[in-house]
């Protein structure tokens, strides 16, 4: 990870430290062998700043909002908030692009996607933002992973650095 995404992932690790009962992110991460069968099974390559997260939180909870992330068990047999699971069924339901990866459900109003057909020079997909409002024009989120988390971390609490 560049040192950029590390100081982003330190700010979160301190958000989560001040506001435990609401970011519910806990060293609960997967083996990167999870990690490696999470991406055969969608057939893509996970950013640096995803797979940090998944080998070290696995998945979490943001305010109530599920982050998908990796649950340790066998995909056939998951269910949301994996990672695996969540996106299989986008592709199916909604047909989504294959490289679009499901992150969050917010409310059923907003989807974030990383979109793993972009990837920058340090190896980060961005991530969309998809609005039931404007189907046909997402927009781009966030450029990583990281920053995508620490985005919606300061949407719930904004007064925070």
């Amino acid at each position: 990870m560049t040192d950029h995404i590390e100081a982003v992932y330190r700010e979160i690790a301190e958000q989560i430290a001040r506001h435990p009962e609401q970011l519910l992110f806990v060293d609960n991460g997967v083996t990167s062998d999870w990690v490696d069968k999470g991406e055969v099974a969608l057939a893509v390559r996970f950013p640096p700043s995803f797979r940090h997260f998944l080998m070290k939180y696995g998945g979490g909870t943001l305010v109530g909002e599920a982050v998908n992330g990796l649950l340790g068990m066998d995909f056939d047999e998951a269910c949301g908030p994996d990672i695996v699971y969540e996106t299989r069924l986008e592709r199916k339901v909604f047909g989504i692009p294959t490289d679009w990866i499901l992150l969050l459900n917010f409310e059923g109003d907003e989807k974030y996607y990383l979109d793993t057909s972009i990837t920058d020079e340090h190896g980060e997909n961005p991530v969309i933002r998809w609005e039931i409002e404007e189907p046909d024009n997402p927009d781009r989120y966030a450029d990583s992973f990281a920053e995508f988390l620490l985005k919606r971390i300061k949407f719930f609490f904004p007064d925070q650095k």
